[in-house]
């Protein structure tokens, strides 16, 4: 299901890839990359995606894009503390993720740090 997700999207059936995502949370609720999946889809829907990212997290504690992603989500409504700790977590878990790197420079540099 996960990879039929992908194939959706890359063919610009968001509506459809969205809908394989969900099947497939339905079919193993307990697969993290099922919930990172929808929640990239989800992005424009920040609130959900959000919700999705952290079920993936909770499902997965070392999925280190999960992580980076929720950081990007949080930093979008402003939450600065948040996304930061999100990409700290990130780095810790995989040193070679340069957009942590990036992403946790520039929400230091929102707050004046």
């Amino acid at each position: 299901m996960t990879v039929f997700g992908f194939a959706l999207k890359d063919q610009g059936k968001w509506d459809a890839s969205i809908a394989a995502w969900r099947r497939a949370i339905e079919v193993d609720p307990k697969n993290a990359n099922s919930h990172f999946g929808l929640a990239l889809k989800l992005q424009s829907q920040l609130d959900e995606a959000i919700v999705y990212y952290r079920e993936a997290i909770e499902l997965d504690p070392q999925h280190a894009s999960a992580h980076l992603n929720l950081g990007d989500a949080l930093n979008e409504q402003k939450k600065l503390d948040e996304a930061i700790a999100c990409y700290r977590k990130a780095i810790e878990i995989n040193p070679k993720l340069a957009p942590a790197y990036n992403n946790l420079g520039n929400a230091l540099g929102s707050k004046g740090m």
